[in-house]
């Protein structure tokens, strides 16, 4: 028997839903698209002080050491899958050496032990080549100040877009839920706050960035009467955040609904001739 993945069954639900509700005259949305221009963009910085310039470096050292690392284990498979291998022995071995001091580097880094930055090992390579100090140190001051002009040009783009964002986000909720509008915002950040993706976060709500986090999967209207739904194919059961999303609702004045579709796909496959 075929199996079908939950994906396409969440997918199929939801369809029938959307039929469903039109039939019955109701109106309705994504929750997602209801919600834009209610997150502020995160923006780009320059690390502010030295422990926040340490977890950067770390952060960019750990990713180039995982990056190199896959990188060359790559490399060595092709090397061993080679018709001419006998020739490369030696170079495989200190590549296998390699690989293994630059894992044992992150293993290090990892345990918080003290680590070369991925600018400092730049810097070592530059010497190398003859370039002087005076000369690093100027090169560094032009990147960083190329580096903070990019940011705050970006950042003025960010701004820019979340305050249209702002302004045609509004502007859609005002149209759907007249002078509800203002109470589905405050819902919005009701269950944002209870995503458990971002309880461990000390950021006030108006700073943090909408991620890909759960959120009901329609909004619907029949009337007067706003619903808040909750898509659930055959058998599939609300989580405890999913049930506690729906159950707040009232207090904005709003409705719960699940609407629980139920359906079976018999899948049948005939080898046949041409």
């Amino acid at each position: 028997m075929l199996r079908i993945p939950v994906d396409i069954i969440g997918k199929l639900g939801e369809l029938y839903a959307k039929e469903w509700l039109t039939n019955e005259g109701y109106e309705f949305m994504h929750f997602v698209a209801l919600t834009s221009g209610l997150f502020e963009h995160t923006l780009q910085t320059i690390p502010r002080d030295r422990q926040e310039n340490l977890d950067s470096n770390r952060t960019s050292k750990i990713q180039s050491l995982n990056s190199r690392i896959m990188n060359l284990r790559l490399k060595i498979v092709e090397a061993k899958n080679s018709p001419n291998i006998d020739k490369h022995q030696d170079w495989l071995s200190e590549q296998i050496n390699e690989v293994l001091k630059m894992e044992k580097e992150l293993k290090d880094i990892w345990a918080g032990k003290s680590f070369k930055t991925v600018n400092e090992e730049f810097e070592e390579e530059l010497l190398k080549q003859g370039d002087t100090k005076e000369d690093i140190q100027k090169w560094k001051e032009s990147v960083l100040e190329e580096t903070k002009g990019k940011k705050e040009k970006r950042n003025k783009e960010i701004i820019s877009n979340w305050n249209k964002e702002k302004t045609t986000g509004e502007k859609i909720r005002i149209s759907f839920f007249g002078d509800k509008y203002k109470e589905f915002e405050k819902y919005v950040k009701a269950v944002y706050e209870i995503n458990p993706n971002d309880n461990e976060s000390t950021e006030p709500w108006e700073l943090k960035k909408y991620r890909s986090s759960y959120c009901p999967d329609l909004i619907a209207k029949n009337g007067s009467k706003i619903y808040v739904i909750e898509v659930k194919a055959n058998t599939s059961k609300l989580s405890k955040f999913q049930k506690k999303a729906l159950e707040i609702t009232s207090l904005y004045g709003f409705i719960p609904m699940i609407l629980r579709v139920k359906f079976a796909i018999n899948a049948e496959i005939n080898v046949e001739s041409i």
